[in-house]
């Protein structure tokens, strides 16, 4: 015979601060008289034992509060008709939608009174586990954690446009006033900083699920931001913009918000994370200002290699930051670069010497790990480590060149005034220009001197202005008067002029590993791309063709520890054609084709048989073509043409499937799961409270690997088209019995949980088509996925009913070669171009992206 001997009563701490509970039992006379006082230590169970006869009670204290007033355990399912509550006890009654999976617990929010006169009320949450050992838990709705050092005030979004009690709002910075009337042993507690609200952490609640923020002191300096939805979680990636306005003048806060589901055991609450919405980040080696544009008074110091987050932009100016390494005699950069614009570019800031520094300015999408949405990183460029603009002269002429800043339409001009003309436009470059002659001598950095055999870096005097480059030699040595221009972002871009001894001088726009070279020869130093196919006419000709009718792929789950291993999926893929080729004109070329997919559902008592199916079209189903110029340099990659079309897909899911997905998943993730302890929470809250009055910090070697990587590795895309991607989206709710519980750790699953049934949901993904791009595979994989999953992320949010609006923090198509056209027509529509297709079409100078007139 076992005899099994179990504890009474269960609690576990799900909270970031110290947990005290004392137990009460009612007497005679309905006096509760308190019974035994418990420490419970966050994540570990804590076992006690009470009278069960006696209607047990509970009163709660964190750092900071008196104790909470008595609550009785109930120890029924939330559902149940074998306890009514109260008219007072349904007010404190938390109820959760019944999808949820803990909708069962019997859940009341306890109130918690501030032990200073004025400080802000608590609300916390103790959901009693029904069951013969009842597993009380006490957690937070939410967690916040302010990494903006702004000091902000929240609120429910609904009552954010009402008059607002200083009880009422929920702070992540403790005002002097109350700091010095805490005692301080509340003060030396574990987690105080959550429950007391300071160094960018506070708990809070809302009844609503929505929240909204003011910024600044006691007295906001803000307006209150519009309501946020904050009850469904972001993936960890996203992060979206949000501003609000200043009270008095035109300042406007820029900020960035997301909102996560806490894993492993804590994942009944959710983080809601603020962040400065931009950073600035200096890695040129020496320390220089920024301002925003048309404010360069007010500047921001950037010591080297370090970072500053940058919050409040005057919202009558543009979004624009310029760049000075001396501010006080007004060096400040031309052009300015767009904050909300991801890309890369190289600039020139003027300096007191006459030596020129370039610099490369990259706007990029925070990680998930970086503290803001979107980083600004600048770093001095170099020609030993892959520049993104490089001038090089190898004939014996001295050649002049500068960005054309603006563009002189008059066709009537007189030569005479035509070269004056050019020299004009190099003048209107920069400060601290004088109107010198146009000699040798002129070297004030926006006029670029190419002696013989000599190679500069190149930055733009403004960015923002045409990427076009003017360049010319002394006036004996050119027969035309008008300069040459140069578009320097389009590589194989060539163009001449004739010298008065009759040889040519050319500039041609190559690419060198990840370096855009514009080069300067005469006519026996340029090698044509006319002479460059000429001269590998004897490389052989391959192709090899793979026709295969048809492929199945079995997928076996083992992962269960109860169940022997099955079959619980089928891929079929019918007549997949693969074409690999050379070309004797100089191209690798590479074409996939598929006819059909499909994946069939094997899982147990399963509402759909087909998970994924092609639509039957006369058209390939899948159909991708690559077309790669071989280059003198094989480390630069040129990709001529890439295009790629899906046609329309439908999924069919239920929930019995994603709860089988998930599991099959789950052993690639358990590793970094199983770090998620309350040595996890110490550490977060170490953390925040370390940085958060430290608005310059030290760049992160995250960043400075950025850096490094944006540098080098870089693709030039000639021509690039993902054509438009639609999927038809079935889900059936339904009850499952044996629930995963490690699939709780997936956002994914989450979403699953709460959806309702529907059929035939249509997810639509615009296209990216752009033409000469120059990036590195890491930052177009990134923005390619950033396209895709922002869409994806809305739409999800739409079908589960959220209010939610996922604003990207910056626009990250603009800036990428030519500017990416995402725009939406029918997928069958799309042109995919076989290699030799493209090829007669390029010679042709033209052809297609779509069937009825979409054509580049």
């Amino acid at each position: 015979v076992d005899i099994i001997i179990r504890p009474v009563l269960t609690l576990i701490s799900l909270l970031p601060c110290q947990l005290q509970v004392q137990l009460g039992e009612l007497r005679r006379g309905n006096v509760i008289e308190g019974t035994e006082e418990i420490t419970v230590d966050t994540g570990i169970d804590t076992h006690c034992s009470v009278d069960c006869q006696r209607r047990p009670h509970l009163s709660i204290k964190v750092p900071g509060y008196q104790w909470s007033r008595w609550s009785m355990i109930i120890n029924r399912e939330s559902n149940t008709d074998t306890w009514l509550p109260t008219e007072k006890s349904q007010r404190t009654l938390y109820e959760t939608s019944g999808d949820d999976q803990y909708a069962n617990e019997m859940k009341t929010v306890l109130q918690l009174e501030h032990i200073c006169d004025g400080g802000a009320q608590l609300q916390l949450i103790m959901s009693v586990g029904p069951g013969p050992v009842p597993v009380i838990r006490f957690y937070a709705q939410y967690w916040i954690i302010d990494k903006t050092a702004l000091g902000l005030n929240f609120t429910c979004g609904t009552k954010a446009a009402t008059q607002l009690e200083p009880e009422c709002l929920r702070k992540t910075y403790l005002s002097r006033n109350l700091q010095k009337d805490i005692p301080e042993s509340e003060m030396k507690a574990d987690g105080h900083e959550w429950s007391l609200g300071m160094s960018g952490m506070t708990l809070f609640f809302s009844s609503e699920k929505t929240i909204s923020f003011a910024v600044g002191g006691d007295d906001s300096s803000s307006n209150w931001s519009s309501p946020i939805d904050v009850d469904k979680p972001m993936p960890e990636s996203v992060k979206t913009a949000i501003s609000v306005e200043d009270f008095i003048d035109s300042k406007r806060f820029e900020l960035a918000y997301n909102v996560t589901r806490c894993r492993s055991l804590f994942s009944r609450t959710s983080i809601i994370a603020f962040y400065p919405r931009y950073q600035v980040v200096n890695l040129i080696g020496e320390d220089i200002y920024v301002a925003q544009e048309g404010a360069l008074g007010f500047n921001t110091h950037i010591s080297k290699q370090s970072c500053v987050h940058i919050s409040g932009l005057d919202s009558q100016l543009p979004s624009k930051i310029r760049f000075s390494v001396a501010p006080v005699l007004d060096l400040w950069t031309l052009g300015g670069i767009e904050l909300d614009k991801i890309g890369i570019t190289s600039i020139r800031i003027p300096t007191v010497t006459e030596e020129t520094l370039v610099v490369q300015c990259e706007v990029r999408l925070a990680s998930k790990k970086q503290d803001s949405a979107v980083v600004v990183v600048i770093w001095a460029s170099n020609e030993e480590q892959n520049p993104l603009y490089l001038l090089k002269n190898t004939s014996q002429k001295t050649v002049f060149c500068a960005q054309l800043l603006s563009q002189n339409t008059d066709d009537q001009v007189s030569q005479q005034n035509q070269s004056l003309s050019f020299v004009d436009n190099f003048l209107q470059c920069g400060s601290g220009c004088d109107s010198r002659a146009y000699d040798d001598d002129l070297h004030n950095g926006f006029v670029w001197t190419l002696g013989p055999g000599e190679s500069k870096v190149f930055g733009f005097c403004n960015p923002e202005k045409s990427h076009i480059l003017q360049w010319s030699v002394n006036q004996s040595d050119i027969l035309l008067q008008r300069a040459n221009d140069a578009e320097i972002d389009t590589v194989g871009f060539s163009n001449s002029c004739v010298m008065s001894n009759g040889r040519e001088l050319s500039c041609s726009v190559q690419a060198d590993r990840s370096t855009k070279v514009v080069l300067f020869s005469c006519d026996d130093g340029v090698v044509s791309y006319d002479d460059f196919a000429a001269g590998i006419e004897d490389f052989v000709a391959l192709s090899l063709k793979v026709d295969l009718p048809g492929i199945s792929v079995s997928v076996i789950d083992n992962a269960s520890q109860v169940a022997s291993a099955r079959e619980i999926f089928l891929v079929n893929v019918e007549d997949w054609k693969l074409t690999i080729a050379q070309s004797r004109e100089g191209f690798h070329e590479l074409e996939a084709k598929l006819a059909r997919l499909q994946v069939d559902n094997f899982i147990f008592d399963t509402n759909h048989r087909v998970l994924l199916s092609s639509k039957l079209n006369e058209e390939e189903f899948l159909h991708m073509t690559l077309v790669r110029r071989l280059q003198d340099d094989q480390a630069t990659m040129v990709l001529s043409y890439a295009a790629f079309k899906l046609l329309d897909l439908d999924i069919s899911l239920d929930r019995k499937t994603a709860e089988t997905i998930s599991r099959f998943l789950h052993p690639l993730h358990r590793s970094r799961e199983d770090n998620i302890n309350e040595e996890w929470i110490a550490a977060l809250t170490s953390k925040l409270s370390a940085r958060y009055s430290r608005v310059r910090v030290k760049a992160s070697h995250e960043i400075e690997k950025m850096a490094y990587t944006a540098n080098t590795g870089r693709i030039y895309l000639e021509h690039l088209h993902i054509h438009p991607i639609r999927f038809f989206l079935t889900f059936t709710q339904q009850e499952v019995e044996d629930v995963d519980p490690e699939a709780e750790e997936f956002i994914a699953i989450q979403f699953i949980r709460e959806m309702a049934s529907i059929t035939s949901a249509p997810i639509i993904f615009t296209s990216f088509i752009v033409s000469n791009a120059f990036e590195s595979s890491q930052s177009l994989v990134g923005i390619i996925g950033t396209h895709y999953s922002s869409q994806l992320s809305n739409q999800m949010f739409s079908i589960l009913g959220s209010l939610t609006i996922l604003k990207v923090p910056a626009d990250f198509l603009s800036n990428v070669g030519s500017g990416v056209k995402d725009f939406f027509y029918e997928p069958i529509q799309g042109l995919v171009h076989g290699p030799e297709e493209f090829l007669t079409g390029l010679e042709a100078g033209t052809f297609s992206l779509a069937r009825g007139g979409v054509v580049a």
